[in-house]
């Protein structure tokens, strides 16, 4: 923490001073850009600056998505700190072991 160039959000994170004080502590603001009330729709140079952060975003996003779905990790279970970042550990563990057993290679069979 403290050491990061670029910051990667979604867009409901996309407000001015969020944008503002980003740029005051040197960190490249990668917000994706949203159509607001008076403007209407985003404009052409914000869709494809949105195309280039959701590439960017997409791997780590697959990831939430599916432990979202396949392991009930919409909300945490547990009330405390150390226990939800335990259960936290624990999903992703179990999340790397069945990666780990997809990209694995099979054996030859004889």
């Amino acid at each position: 923490m403290g050491d990061e160039r670029e910051l990667y959000a979604d867009r409901g994170y996309s407000r001015r001073d969020l944008s503002e004080r980003l740029s005051q502590m040197g960190i490249k603001d990668r917000t994706m850009r949203r159509g607001d009330k008076h403007r209407g729709r985003p404009r052409r140079w914000e869709k494809r600056r949105n195309e280039l952060i959701r590439a960017r975003r997409a791997p780590v996003e697959s990831v939430f998505g599916t432990c979202k779905r396949s392991f009930g990790m919409r909300r945490v279970r547990y009330v405390g700190r150390a226990r939800a970042e335990a259960q936290i550990m624990l999903t992703m563990t179990v999340y790397n072991l069945l990666r780990m057993i997809k990209l694995a290679p099979r054996p030859a069979r004889a």
